[in-house]
């Protein structure tokens, strides 16, 4: 009897081992197509976002399309790789962050009849002909106008004229035809706003060097993880930031809170990665609830906030005005 109690036990062991954790609490899988690569602050900060807002009730998997860094002509490659890994994973939602994720899989997965949820979106999701029934997530606005009125009444009058300074990639693109509706040049309120495109290394230095004598305000940095240099390999995008910081003959600020720091832009009114993964997130367990993705509307993550380097605003001499020191109005800073 004893030994028949010991086999039984021992088989309900090895039974249980055998069993997958997931499968054992019967968790849901999420699939994370990053656009990007894992090393890209904007990156890290929703992904992590997401791990501590959905770990608990769901096993998470990521996958990096790296677009960023790899010249067009590969994209289609690595989005074939993504829905390689979509099939073997088998997840019951995904979560696409950013424009090129969602442009490339977004219609074959909701196809499929597996929900999304996207993030950091800067076009229209409708245009990239996905299944709107199985469709929603989080916006990303960059704050352009408002940024550029907030920066006019830091730096005063002698702020009227700047440059928006991107890459050529997903971002600038979609930023020129919807901000800007094409053209180069808008009017911020006095200000005369030019948008500017770079796609090496070597153009982008051009134009920081020559803003001072352009008449240019100030720089504006949209983003320049795209850039390459007269080799065609990719440029780390903190090599960027830190060389315009270092030699921009103006003032040099961001609408990213990453690019903001010692020897980087001096601040601005920002946008984070963590809250769009937040929001995402939110949405996300709303649908592994139970929820018709149909019924949740998108939502846009954030208003920005104020963050400023120390060090930037010591070296261009720069006072914060009452405007952005007022009680209730808050500010952050880093160093």
């Amino acid at each position: 009897m004893r030994t028949t109690t010991i086999l039984t036990t021992a088989l309900l062991l090895v039974t249980l081992w055998a069993i997958p954790s997931s499968a054992a609490a019967d968790r849901p899988v999420v699939l994370v197509v990053n656009s990007y690569h894992a090393g890209y602050p904007w990156v890290m900060s929703h992904n992590e976002a997401l791990r501590r807002n959905l770990s608990d009730i769901a096993d998470l998997v990521f996958h990096d399309m790296d677009t960023k860094r790899l010249n067009p002509a590969h994209h289609l490659d690595r989005a074939a790789l993504a829905l390689d890994k979509y099939r073997e994973v088998q997840p019951d939602l995904v979560i696409l962050a950013d424009d090129n994720a969602l442009a490339f899989l977004g219609p074959d997965i909701t196809r499929a009849g597996t929900p999304v949820v996207y993030l950091g979106i800067n076009a229209n999701p409708r245009i990239y002909a996905c299944e709107n029934d199985l469709l929603t997530g989080v916006l990303e606005r960059p704050l352009l106008k408002r940024s550029i009125i907030f920066i006019h009444d830091i730096l005063g009058p002698s702020m009227n004229k700047c440059m928006v300074l991107f890459d050529n990639g997903t971002t600038a693109r979609v930023t020129m035809d919807t901000i800007f509706k094409g053209n180069n040049r808008i009017m911020v309120g006095t200000v005369q706003t030019d948008i500017v495109l770079a796609t090496t290394m070597e153009q982008w230095k051009q134009h920081v060097l020559t803003a001072g004598e352009l008449g240019y305000g100030a720089i504006i940095l949209g983003l320049y993880q795209t850039l390459t240099d007269n080799e065609g390999k990719h440029v780390p995008d903190d090599v960027v930031a830190r060389w315009t910081g270092a030699n921009s003959p103006v003032p040099v600020f961001a609408f990213w809170d990453f690019a903001v720091g010692r020897d980087k832009a001096v601040g601005g009114l920002v946008l984070a990665g963590r809250p769009q993964g937040e929001e995402a997130a939110g949405l996300a367990r709303r649908i592994l609830d139970g929820e018709d993705p149909k019924q949740i509307q998108p939502v846009t993550a954030e208003h920005g906030r104020f963050l400023f380097s120390r060090s930037g605003l010591e070296r261009w001499h720069i006072d914060l005005p009452p405007s952005l020191t007022q009680p209730g109005e808050v500010l952050e800073f880093v160093e």
